[in-house]
């Protein structure tokens, strides 16, 4: 009967000799071959007649040699009991195949190195597959960084586009605030030189006509005549006091936007005979800047003009109101109202283009609430802390 001992050895034998997916073989210590498995005739190409004594050498690749790793190898297993590696390796017909593989130093029972054990797995699929892996990686973060590089690109450009229309956007702001002021300059000129100069004038026409009145106490056919120019002179003057007025009242310098409003929407009524109230909550007394004033001014008056023009209303709220952190005016009327997405006529597109751009211009917004038969409301908002 085989002792167990012998089974044992008999076993691994025939594990080592029938397993053919491993190349295992033993070399001495200057790296020749001393046995081998038929894992090496399958994995390598070698018949057992042609590995047998044959130097380890041949399997390594002519680069891997010039750099001395087979050397390298077997010292580390002389000094470590064993080393691992993973490189190429070269069959019998010069193919080559990645090999995962362990060297094992083989001593005596009393220490002495006798040889090594070389074990070699086939790992060829795995490592194509980790280097495609590796190269698809590699790839996706060339893209990424490639990707991140043009967006990176179009973000400056973007931002100096940003910057650039920014500065032309300022530059246009204080243009049209250097028009705005020089426009308000003329217009005062212009509303000065018709009230002293035509007013002048129209002061000497009516006491003119009411010397000629006098002349005229005998002559009935005259009085009726002289009497028509009077009112013709009267209404002549009425319309260039609110001509004036619409071209800059001195109210809006003397006494501020309140007072400017608040009499501009009686004159308007007035003159238009379209009922209108106006109201103003926390800004008695108060001044802002020039150009604040000035432009909520205008925003009123295009609005009330657009009334007039556009809305066939019968009675117009107007109403001035300062909030902690702004100013707001509104103007509503109950007249025809329109559909604010539906095109309008240029005439009001323009004064609708107006008004927002004069509440742009202080940092403010503009908005419309209208309707076919709902009447029209104009909200002009206009940041209080920069203004005051």
């Amino acid at each position: 009967m085989t002792k167990p001992s012998e089974q044992s050895r008999e076993l691994a034998r025939l594990v080592v000799e029938n397993v053919r997916d491993f190349a295992a073989y033993a070399k001495d210590l200057e790296g020749h071959v001393l046995s081998w498995n038929p894992g090496v005739g399958h994995l390598l190409g070698y018949a057992e007649d042609e590995w047998i004594g044959m130097h380890i050498s041949v399997i390594f690749t002519p680069e891997d040699l010039a750099q001395g790793e087979l050397d390298k190898e077997m010292r580390r297993a002389l000094e470590e009991g064993r080393s691992e590696d993973k490189r190429w390796h070269v069959r019998k017909d010069g193919s080559r195949f990645f090999a995962n593989g362990l060297l094992m130093l083989l001593s005596d029972s009393e220490g002495v190195p006798r040889a090594f054990a070389k074990i070699l797995r086939d790992d060829t699929a795995q490592h194509q597959t980790e280097e495609e892996l590796r190269r698809a990686k590699e790839e996706l973060e060339r893209r990424v960084a490639e990707r991140t590089r043009n967006l990176a690109h179009i973000g400056e450009t973007l931002l100096r586009e940003v910057k650039e229309r920014r500065a032309a956007e300022a530059r246009v702001k204080g243009l049209l605030r250097r028009v705005v002021v020089a426009q308000e300059i003329e217009r005062g000129k212009v509303a000065r030189d018709l009230h002293d100069n035509l007013g002048q004038e129209l002061t000497a026409l009516k006491l003119s006509l009411e010397i000629l009145k006098a002349e005229c106490v005998d002559r009935t056919d005259l009085l009726g005549q002289v009497e028509a120019v009077k009112g013709i002179a009267r209404r002549v003057e009425d319309e260039l006091d609110f001509i004036a007025w619409e071209l800059r009242p001195a109210a809006l310098d003397q006494l501020g936007v309140e007072a400017a409003v608040e009499k501009f929407v009686m004159e308007w009524s007035k003159h238009y005979g379209i009922e209108s109230n106006f109201h103003a909550v926390g800004v008695a007394g108060l001044r802002f800047q020039p150009e604040a004033e000035t432009n909520l001014y205008r925003i009123a008056q295009e609005a009330l003009n657009n009334v007039y023009k556009h809305a066939e209303a019968g009675r117009v709220e107007v109403l001035l109101e300062r909030h902690p952190d702004r100013i707001v005016l509104i103007v509503g009327d109950n007249g025809k109202g329109f559909e604010t997405n539906a095109a309008v006529s240029d005439e009001r597109r323009m004064g609708l283009l107006s008004m927002k751009e004069r509440a742009e211009q202080m940092g403010g917004t503009l908005e419309i609430e209208s309707g076919p038969g709902a009447g029209t409301t104009i909200y002009a908002r206009v940041p209080l802390g920069e203004h005051v």
